[in-house]
């Protein structure tokens, strides 16, 4: 009877080895939560898809012409409903993500935009800067980077348009060097947050190197004794009006 209980403790002792050695095994192979975390690949890719959400701006474009018979410079334009851009985020709300130019000249108008209270209500434009007895034609832009004001004619007087054409909104997506200054300045004075919002492993670093080495943010120089991954991004230059003013190269390493 001893006997019998001994060959049971042996093999109950013998079965929990074996199931331990599996179970360790398969962590160590498989190394669950750990390897995506540290792979250089995954945290490269991270950095850079972080990146190219923060500095990735949009501008959208809607030409809006009419005409006048009667020698005055500003007019009021009534929308009797769905005003361009009005289901975007800064309408209702603030008005200064938009713009106004004249494709004939390129400079900026100067106007006012009356209350929005929905998108289905009547919106009062009022453009100064127009053409007394012509066709006129101006783009209104949308941006993604605010404008940060503009001028507010008063119809003072003014001519009242009741008729004129809206085309279809363009849009246009690049990197604005502005969101990247920002995000290089909070590189620069509050890194650790940074990390935390790019979701990086606390022992892991990295740092972002405008066309060469001799501009990085943050000035963090790797040490001697780590293994550094690089990769270098592109991506076009486009102010807020949407108009493409060359490429930005971008160095990332991490180590």
């Amino acid at each position: 009877m001893s006997s019998t209980r001994g060959a049971v403790h042996v093999d109950w002792i013998l079965s929990m080895g074996i199931f331990l050695i599996v179970v360790f095994g398969i962590l160590i192979f498989f190394k669950p939560g750990i390897l995506p975390a540290f792979s250089s690949g995954y945290l490269i890719g991270l950095i850079t898809d972080n990146v190219d959400e923060r500095i990735l701006h949009g501008v959208g474009k809607v030409p809006i012409s009419f005409v006048t018979d009667v020698d005055i410079s500003t007019v009021k334009l009534i929308f009797p409903s769905v005003f361009p851009f009005c289901s975007d985020a800064a309408i209702p709300g603030d008005h200064f993500k938009l713009g106004m130019t004249s494709p004939s000249s390129r400079d900026s108008v100067d106007f006012s935009l009356g209350s929005v209270q929905s998108c289905n209500t009547p919106v009062e434009l009022v453009i100064d800067s127009v053409v007394p007895s012509s066709i006129n034609t101006f783009k209104l832009f949308y941006s993604e980077s605010s404008y940060g004001g503009h001028g507010a004619p008063l119809c003072d007087p003014c001519m009242v348009i009741s008729s004129f054409d809206v085309g279809v909104a363009e849009w246009s997506f690049g990197w604005s060097r502005d969101k990247l200054d920002d995000l290089f300045s909070r590189l620069d004075n509050d890194y650790s947050a940074v990390k935390e919002e790019f979701k990086l492993p606390l022992t892991r670093n990295f740092r972002i190197c405008a066309n060469d080495l001799s501009d990085c943010h943050p000035n963090n120089n790797p040490p001697n004794d780590v293994d550094i991954v690089a990769s270098t991004i592109s991506g076009i230059d486009m102010n807020i009006d949407g108009e493409v003013e060359g490429r930005i190269d971008l160095i990332i390493q991490a180590w």
